[in-house]
Parts: C-alpha cells; sequence; structure tokens
C-alpha cells in the first residue's frame, strides 16, 4: 500500500513538472508571438509612413511643372517691374514730343492764316503806276541801273544763271555747286515772285548807285547796289 501511495505521489510530481513544462511552453509562445506581432506593427508603421511619403512625393512632382511656370512668370514680372522706370521715362518724352508738335502746328496755321489775310489785303491793294509786273520782266539789257535791275529779277525768275552772273560785277552767279540744282531751287524761290518797283534811288557816285526795291505795296525795301563798269551797271556783291 505504501508503495502504491509513494509511486502515486512520484506520478503527481512528474504531472506537475510536465504541466509547468507545458505552461512554460505556452507562455514562451505567446510572448515569442507577442514580439512577432510587435515586430509586424512596427513593420507595417514604417511601409505606412513610407506609403505617405511616397504619396507626398508624388503630390509635391506633380505640382513641380506648374511651380516651373509660376518661376517665369514671376521672372517675367520682375523684368516688367524692372523696365517701368524706362517706358515712364519714355512716355514722358513722347508726351512732350506731342505737345510741341501740337504748339509747332497751332502757330503754322496761325502763320498760314496771317500769310493769307496779309496776301488778300495785298491783292486788294492798287498797285503804283510804276510796278513791273512778273508778266513784264525781261531782259533789258545793263545800260541803266534800273534795266540792269529788270534784267537781274527776270533772271532770277528763270533760273539763268548764266545771265545772272553776267549781270555781276565780279562775273559770278554767287553758286559753286550743282548748277541745275541751283538753277531748279532759284525757280522755285521766285515762283510766286509777283513783280518788283524801284520804291528810292541813291546815287552814292557817278560809278555807284543803290535802288530799293520792293515786291509789293507796303513791302520791305531790299537795297541792290550797282556800280558801272563802262557803259554797264553791274551788281555788286
Amino acid at each position: 500500500m505504501k508503495m502504491v501511495l509513494s509511486m502515486a505521489r512520484r506520478g503527481g510530481t512528474v504531472l506537475r513538472l510536465l504541466l509547468l513544462l507545458a505552461l512554460a511552453g505556452v507562455v514562451a509562445a505567446v510572448i515569442l508571438n507577442q514580439r512577432a506581432v510587435g515586430r509586424l506593427r512596427l513593420e507595417n508603421q514604417e511601409l505606412e509612413g513610407a506609403r505617405q511619403e511616397a504619396e507626398r512625393l508624388a503630390s509635391e512632382n506633380s505640382a513641380i511643372p506648374q511651380l516651373r511656370e509660376a518661376g517665369r512668370e514671376a521672372e517675367r514680372l520682375r523684368r516688367e517691374v524692372q523696365s517701368l522706370p524706362g517706358l515712364r521715362n519714355e512716355a514722358r518724352q513722347l508726351r512732350r514730343q506731342a505737345e510741341e508738335v501740337g504748339k509747332l502746328r497751332s502757330e503754322n496755321e496761325r502763320l498760314a492764316t496771317e500769310q493769307k489775310a496779309s496776301g488778300a489785303a495785298a491783292g486788294r491793294a492798287p498797285m503804283p503806276a510804276d510796278f513791273i509786273a512778273r508778266a513784264a520782266l525781261g531782259d533789258a539789257g545793263l545800260g541803266t541801273p534800273e534795266a540792269t535791275a529788270l534784267t537781274v529779277t527776270w533772271a532770277m525768275c528763270q533760273g539763268n544763271l548764266e545771265r545772272l552772273a553776267q549781270c555781276s560785277l565780279d562775273g559770278s552767279s554767287g553758286f559753286n555747286g550743282d548748277l541745275d540744282v541751283e538753277r531748279q531751287r532759284m525757280v522755285e524761290q521766285m515762283r510766286d515772285f509777283p513783280g518788283f518797283r524801284i520804291a528810292e534811288r541813291k546815287n552814292v557816285s557817278d560809278h555807284e548807285v543803290v535802288l530799293g526795291l520792293q515786291a509789293s505795296p507796303g513791302g520791305s525795301i531790299v537795297p541792290m547796289k550797282l556800280a558801272r563798269v563802262g557803259n554797264e551797271w553791274k551788281v555788286l556783291r
């Protein structure tokens, strides 16, 4: 009986040992499983962080073209802002020039109006009896101061530089450039010449006379100095 009890006690002890070992294995398994779960959670968190970072980078990369375009636009605006002072200065200069052009135009219109008015008044004024009209001009020779004055004005209206040179004391027409150009220029300048009258005559000496020529009644008197050379009277320059 004692032997049976002893064996029973031993069997209970072994059973307890086995149970303890099994419990220890279960605890170890649970601990290992918890550690594995912790690692998995950590890895999952790292993967989630990596995924979110990847999404953020992708979003930022998708905005790069817009950012580049915005940068180019900002640079263009910066250049325009830098050029504003020059544009303002140019605008001020253009406004001043426009004002000057307007003033000149107004002045030209005023002068044209006055010229028309004076021309109309001159046209209404009676011509003096000694007035030589343009149509009556001609080559009157050089025999007298008056004849020379008539010949000179005729030569100028005709652009006859050769005859004009013959009327001069120094034998020159006074032009050294292209004679054809000077001829055309003189004809153009004398285009509106209506004629003239000898308003004054001053005898300086037996060989020198000063005539005062007037192209319109009440107009200015232009002096013409002449000197006698032999039987001819020529213009002194």
